[in-house]
Order: C-alpha cells, then structure tokens, then sequence
C-alpha cells in the first residue's frame, strides 16, 4: 500500500510539516516583572522573526496566537537563534526576581484529501525549552546581583 499526499503521486513521507510556536507563562515571583523586562529576539536562518517582550507583544502575542515558523519538507534544517536582553530601564533592587515560562513547538502536516485519515494530521509536540530560558534568566539575575554586591562593597 503507497501513502500519498496531496497531488497523488509523492510518499507521504515528503507532505511538508507546518511549525508555530507559542509561549506560557508559568509564574513571576519578586519585584521585577521579568517577563515584561526581558527583551527577546528571534532569528530564523538569521532573519528577524520576531523583536520584542519574551510573552509577546500587541502584535505578536504568542500566548494567544502562535509565532508562525514556516513550512518545512522532511530533512529540511532551520537554525532559530535567540537572544534574552534585560532591559536597563528598571529600578534596581536586591530582592530576587523570578520568572518561569515555557515556549511550545508544534508541527503538523496536513492530510491529503484522498487520503484515509490514519493520523497525518495529528499534532505532534517537537519540545520545550522553557528550563533552558529560566536558567538563563536566573544565570542574568545572578550576575546582576554579583555586580550589585561588587559595587556596593566598592562604594564603602
């Protein structure tokens, strides 16, 4: 039995995978809104895809509408980089910050319309990163406060 996509003819190992990504805020905890403060930028094959706070923003809010990644072919290879600033516009404090949040991927491809439904459009959870984002947000709150400590002993 040959599995098809949507023209007829190729195996359906070559229907294309659609990628979106969405963010869930888990907690903030301590005087700083670290999900607010923290500026996040998002390359894909070094193209800006997305500029602003790590929940999103008015127009891109990805808590309730997914980043949009692409379409992608089995075997294709996309590098997303990140980066985490934290902003310089806040109000020092020597309380610790915390936040904790996660990003979710999810890929699905569509079904062929000949097809049988034998589960090529179930989604298909592709990871999380939230643990490597807090522990880089705990790795900047540290050093922060490390160089806080260093200044206010300076100071004396």
């Amino acid at each position: 039995m040959k599995n098809l996509d949507m023209t007829g003819d190729t195996p359906e190992s070559a229907v294309p995978y659609t990628l979106i990504m969405r963010a869930e805020p888990l907690f903030n905890i301590g005087p700083v809104d670290l999900l607010d403060v923290v500026h996040l930028e998002l390359k894909l094959d070094g193209q800006i895809i997305y500029s602003g706070r790590v929940r999103g923003d008015e127009d891109v809010n990805m808590i309730l509408t997914p980043l949009q990644l692409g379409i992608y072919k089995p075997g294709d290879q996309k590098v997303l980089d990140i980066k985490l600033t934290v902003g310089t516009d806040w109000e020092l404090t020597y309380e610790e910050s915390v936040a904790e949040f996660k990003w979710i991927f999810y890929a699905w491809r569509e079904t062929p319309p000949d097809a049988p439904q034998t589960g090529i459009a179930e989604y298909a959870v592709i990871g999380l990163i939230g643990g490597t984002v807090l522990m880089w947000l705990v790795l900047i709150l540290k050093k922060k406060k490390k160089q806080d400590e260093e200044q206010a002993v300076l100071e004396q």
